[in-house]
């Protein structure tokens, strides 16, 4: 609460003193101390007039404005723009299919690491070769060179940023 000209007001809320004293929406309401013009439901935030999900709408990823590039193959996936098909792992995007360290979800580790490889979102207890996957030297993580944009082709490969790998050309 916060004293406005003598009187105790939520500045988070009021829509005549909204984020500070004095500040009014003009009509709008006043949420988290910012005036809204769209009155949209908690998980959602106004862009340009309308309530949209930040969390996997293209054109506001994270944030109002923040696009992802479809063309390239990237969407919004949890206010992330990553690669079509894969999640938004503690602010990195991954592959489920085939990340040793999110195996099908997020944070599921496939252990201990050389006998158990990710694939298709499982952690089983063969090698990359025996999957048709491929390990780059100095690391026993199995990678898929069609679409991994640190190993595009090949290893080593990395695409710049901004491009995806598809079938291991950065595009």
């Amino acid at each position: 609460m916060t004293d406005c000209a003598g009187a105790c007001v939520n500045t988070s809320t009021d829509p005549k003193n909204c984020g500070s004293c004095g500040i009014d929406c003009g009509g709008n309401i006043c949420k988290a101390g910012v005036c809204d013009p769209c009155n949209c439901p908690d998980a959602l935030i106004c862009c340009g007039g309308s309530c949209v999900d930040p969390q996997s709408d293209n054109n506001n990823c994270g944030a109002c404005g923040n696009v992802c590039d479809t063309k390239s193959g990237l969407t919004c996936e949890n206010g992330l723009c990553c690669i079509g098909g894969w999640a938004n792992c503690s602010g990195a995007c991954v592959d489920l299919e085939s990340d040793n360290n999110n195996c099908g979800s997020c944070g599921n580790v496939c252990s201990p690491a050389g006998s158990l490889a990710c694939h298709g979102g499982l952690c089983v207890s063969k090698t990359c070769e025996d999957l048709g996957l491929t390990t780059c030297s100095g690391t026993t993580t199995c990678v898929v060179i069609s679409n991994d944009p640190n190993n595009c082709g090949a290893c080593g490969v990395v695409c710049p940023t901004g491009q995806a790998c598809v079938n291991g050309q950065c595009t």
